[in-house]
């Protein structure tokens, strides 16, 4: 396999890997925001963690699945990475490109 082609598998590799990194951590901080939201919409008298409850809870918590999926290999079987066309400039993480997410 020539250099160029193991260089774009693997970069869409970690392109995919990277996505479900940032899916898996924003999934599980949803409880976090909506706790403290809802304390300051009630008018709790203090937040109900400090700064350093959420890094520490988030580190034990969120730390070893974010690293596994980071590192994560590509699924055999799954979409051919070689056939798979190019991705816009425009797209993100999130969304395949600008009009996708207009869309959705």
């Amino acid at each position: 396999m020539p250099p160029i082609v193991s260089a774009i598998e693997e970069g869409r590799v970690i392109f995919s890997n990277i996505r479900k990194f940032v899916y898996y951590l924003l999934s599980c901080n949803v409880g976090e925001i909506l706790i403290v939201f809802l304390a300051t919409l009630l008018g709790l008298p203090a937040l109900p963690f400090l700064p350093i409850h959420l890094l520490m809870l988030n580190l034990v918590t969120d730390g070893f699945p974010a690293l596994a999926l980071g590192m994560e290999n590509p699924e055999p079987g799954s979409w051919t990475v070689h056939r798979a066309t190019p991705r816009s400039r425009s797209s993100t993480a999130r969304c395949g490109g600008a009009s996708a997410c207009r869309a959705s």
